[in-house]
């Protein structure tokens, strides 16, 4: 079945192609208001709890670990 790669229901964590996008933009400081940025990273995080069953807190830790790459 091939190893897990996120935490959750469904084994492979995905993001989509325009949350990829956002959080490029979130990483790079592209976004310039303060709040634009939290709701994005809010949205994100809401999309990873809900699609895979992760608490906020994993989720945050790896949109981090996710934006670190970028």
């Amino acid at each position: 079945m091939g190893i897990p790669k996120g935490g959750g229901r469904k084994s492979g964590w995905k993001m989509s192609e325009k949350q990829k996008k956002l959080l490029a933009d979130i990483a790079r400081n592209k976004i310039p208001s303060t709040a634009k940025r939290i709701a994005a990273m809010r949205i994100a995080i809401n999309s990873l709890v809900k699609k895979h069953r992760m608490t906020r807190e994993d989720a945050a830790v790896r949109l981090a670990e996710y934006a670190e790459t970028l």
